[in-house]
């Protein structure tokens, strides 16, 4: 058997007698006080000839069906239960994320603001060069320079970080 030939039930085509839905109903009873987290509730199938009508789930009403089927269903409380560790799973989720954002940004802030102080030493030369008439071949070197500088330290903080790995 495939798991797409698997149901949901328990158990299915129980004769649909007054004995046999007794005996489910003292089930849940015993299973209420041994203070079990499960209840079993029945869907009534198979109408007797004649009935046509049945619900949008396949099940008919219980005095027109011949048999029935027992399925498996947590209490309201174990429901709860349940929703309660979800929530808190993802609080936890939640709050191990704001870690990690704000261990990424002081990183990337402690990576990325000696390069900008860099960049704008450089930039400050060039501004100084333009203005007192550098001609535009240094200016051209100096920027080739920065680019390399600017590459280099991209490099060195790339290999430094593999290097941790």
């Amino acid at each position: 058997m495939t798991n797409t030939d698997e149901k949901q039930h328990l158990i299915s085509r129980i004769e649909n007698t007054k004995k046999n839905r007794d005996f489910v109903k003292d089930l849940n009873k015993k299973m209420r006080q041994s203070n079990s987290m499960y209840r079993i509730t029945t869907k009534y199938r198979q109408p007797k000839n004649g009935y046509r009508k049945g619900y949008s789930d396949g099940s008919v009403p219980k005095s027109d069906a011949t048999t029935f089927s027992l399925y498996l269903r947590n209490t309201e409380k174990q429901n709860n239960i349940q929703m309660d560790r979800t929530r808190e799973a993802y609080r936890k989720a939640s709050k191990m994320e704001e870690k990690y954002n704000a261990l990424l940004q002081k990183y990337n802030t402690m990576m990325l603001k000696p390069m900008v102080r860099g960049l704008i030493d450089n930039m400050q030369e060039l501004e100084y060069a333009l203005e007192n008439d550098v001609s535009w071949k240094e200016i051209s070197r100096s920027l080739s320079s920065l680019a390399k500088g600017i590459t280099s330290d991209i490099n060195k903080t790339l290999e430094g970080n593999n290097a941790d790995n």
